[in-house]
């Protein structure tokens, strides 16, 4: 199983609540490490929210969050995410779309994957 493989399997994984399959690639560390990040998605937590808000008024900040959370836009930016993470070897992308702290999250991914591939 290559890495792209096994991005879209863990994402699968995380999107369906699923136990992860058999095969030793999807019980490792980089499968885990996607999964949990897939499920902690929250936008308002994103760094490009945040940076959105910055500065802005409570008003602003309220309406950016209705905004986000409209059901549409919800989807739009979750698909935007996802994608994301499919790219998570090629693209800083990602890095909008989750909070600052998960940041160290995303370069042990990409370690991960970097080892597996040289294995």
């Amino acid at each position: 199983m290559d890495s792209r493989q096994l991005i879209s399997a863990s994402i699968l994984a995380a999107l369906e609540g699923a136990e992860f399959p058999s095969f030793a690639e999807l019980e490792g560390e980089a499968s885990k490490e996607i999964v949990s990040l897939v499920k902690s998605y929250d936008y308002s937590a994103s760094s490009a929210f945040k940076e959105r808000a910055l500065g802005k008024s409570e008003e602003f900040r309220q309406q950016l969050l209705r905004s986000v959370s409209n059901p549409a836009r919800a989807r739009e930016l979750r698909e935007q995410f996802l994608q994301s993470v499919r790219d998570i070897e090629s693209s800083d992308r990602i890095f909008d779309y989750v909070s600052p702290d998960r940041a160290r999250n995303i370069v042990k991914i990409r370690e991960l994957l970097a080892s597996a591939k040289s294995s």
